[in-house]
C-alpha cells in the first residue's frame, strides 16, 4: 500500500486553534519526513480564516 501522507485534524474553538494541534502538526511533520511524504491538516468550522492563516505561517 502506497503512503499518501500524514493528515492531522486540527481542533479549534471560537476560531482559535487548540495548542495541542501545533504539537500534533510537529509530530506529523516528523512522521511525514521519515516516510518521504507530505503533511496536511484539516480545520473545520465557520469564521476560521484567522486560524487557517495561523496554521500556514
Amino acid at each position: 500500500m502506497e503512503n499518501k501522507g500524514v493528515l492531522i485534524y486540527v481542533e479549534q474553538e471560537g476560531g482559535r486553534v487548540h495548542p495541542i494541534s501545533f504539537e500534533l502538526l510537529g509530530k506529523g511533520r516528523e512522521l511525514a519526513d521519515a516516510a518521504g511524504s507530505k503533511v496536511s491538516c484539516a480545520l473545520l468550522g465557520s469564521g476560521i480564516s484567522d486560524a487557517a492563516r495561523e496554521l500556514v505561517s
